[in-house]
């Protein structure tokens, strides 16, 4: 397994409310991603990031 930007749903993370597409680290298996990796912001870049 490995790591991979790939866009992904981000309703939920990070804050956000929308349904919002963006490119995260995620782990990839056989029937897709697996896992999204958290990567830890500032509060000002979460703030940018729910614009």
């Amino acid at each position: 397994r490995r790591v991979h930007p790939i866009s992904t749903m981000v309703k939920g993370m990070y804050g956000i409310k929308d349904d919002v597409f963006l490119s995260v680290p995620c782990v990839l298996g056989y029937h897709g991603i697996t896992d999204v990796v958290m990567m830890t912001l500032k509060s000002e870049e979460e703030e940018k990031i729910r614009k």
